[in-house]
């Protein structure tokens, strides 16, 4: 029996299966005249429902999106016992497949969990630079500084002489769990530990100073 896929001015794709040695050009003819009246209707009726494609995705669709991480940074990303791609798949609630050659495939259905995980992949594994400055929540404070999140699953440590100008005697004086503390890295060790400086109001505003101004001619 033919088969075949049909748009408004011709045929898209023919397909045979037939027992008989072969299809005349008049069966052809006589069995897309009989469907043509049928299928302009079905046209006609999509069309008006759906004129053209729609722009954005359905919030219920299923998104993918890819990461691609240094081969060595795998291991970060799994973490002990894979806790911390478990943490990550259960506080985004998207899948996370990682390949051997690095390539990490995210996917769900809530575009913001979507980025969420996204970001929380490639701020793992992405490597901190000396002078950059990040507001960061305050995760920890022990007696000798505060632990600072500067990303998902990242944190650096502001030395309790590190946290203010002055003499700091209990860091807790100073800050608590869940404050906001704009820091600014110092220095990375050997083992990938981030030390912090904590920068004041005053601070903030020399180095706003310093930066360099984009754009203009002179």
């Amino acid at each position: 029996m033919p088969g075949w896929k049909t748009i408004w001015d011709g045929i898209t794709a023919l397909q045979m299966d037939i027992k008989i040695a072969g299809v005349t050009a008049a069966i052809l003819k006589e069995a897309l005249d009989a469907a043509k009246k049928a299928r302009l209707t079905i046209l006609e009726h999509m069309l008006k429902t759906l004129p053209e494609p729609k722009k954005q995705v359905s919030a219920f669709a299923p998104k993918i999106a890819t990461v691609n991480i240094p081969v060595e940074k795998i291991g970060e990303l799994i973490g002990p016992g894979g806790r911390i791609i478990k943490k990550i798949i259960k506080e985004t609630g998207c899948e996370v497949d990682v390949d051997d050659d690095g390539r990490v495939v995210i996917s769900g259905t809530d575009a913001a969990k979507l980025k969420g995980a996204v970001d929380w992949i490639s701020g793992l594994t992405r490597e901190f630079v000396v002078g950059e400055e990040f507001d960061g929540k305050v995760v920890r404070v022990e007696a000798y500084g505060a632990f600072v999140e500067l990303l998902p699953g990242r944190d650096g440590l502001v030395h309790v002489s590190r946290l203010a100008t002055s003499f700091v005697a209990d860091p807790n004086t100073i800050v608590k769990l869940g404050d906001i503390l704009h820091v600014r890295v110092r220095e990375i060790d050997e083992q990938g530990r981030v030390s912090l400086t904590a920068l004041t109001p005053e601070q903030e505003q020399q180095a706003a100073q310093n930066r360099p101004q984009g754009g203009g001619f002179s």
